[in-house]
């Protein structure tokens, strides 16, 4: 897990958000340097190589299938009231973070929307049940359990990117 995909889930809403366009231009670069392409499923074996390295963010997975499947965000409209907004799981909501057509407003937005429904769920669920979901469920309960109080709002800090 990247320094930018922590920093999305540690910090204040600002420098969340400041992270989140960070990783973007981050993982589009190693994307397309690996042969993803915009709008095209046509993914390279070299490409996955990539995806799927320990040094690559844990996001780049769905940043490619945002980027390589446009079609599934055609009518989704940037409001917390959108039918597919209020259903999404966390995960899928967080998936949406990495789609170009929301933009910086609505995104701190829904970093906050992941962070609350994910706070739903810590406390019906325990951390260690979630070990096996998918990312970033694991690291955001691990993340709840240490910090309760300011899970949600971020911490104010000088951070490293």
């Amino acid at each position: 897990m990247s320094r930018l995909e922590k920093n999305i889930f540690r910090e204040h809403i600002d420098v969340a958000t400041d992270s989140l366009e960070a990783l973007i231009r981050v993982l589009d670069a190693g994307l397309l340097t690996h042969g993803a392409q915009y709008g095209s499923n046509d993914t390279s074996p070299v490409t996955w190589e990539w995806v799927n390295l320990v040094t690559t963010p844990a996001s780049a997975a769905y940043r490619l299938f945002i980027m390589s499947y446009p079609e599934v965000t055609d009518n989704i409209e940037a409001s917390s009231e959108d039918p597919l907004i209020k259903n999404l799981s966390v995960p899928g909501l967080y998936a949406l973070l990495f789609y170009d057509g929301f933009d910086r407003k609505f995104k701190s937005e829904l970093i906050l929307e992941v962070k609350a429904r994910g706070c739903r769920l810590f406390n019906e669920v325990p951390a260690n049940n979630l070990v096996g979901s998918a990312f970033p469920l694991p690291y955001m309960a691990r993340r709840y359990q240490k910090d309760k109080t300011t899970f949600i709002i971020g911490r104010r800090s000088t951070i490293r990117k």
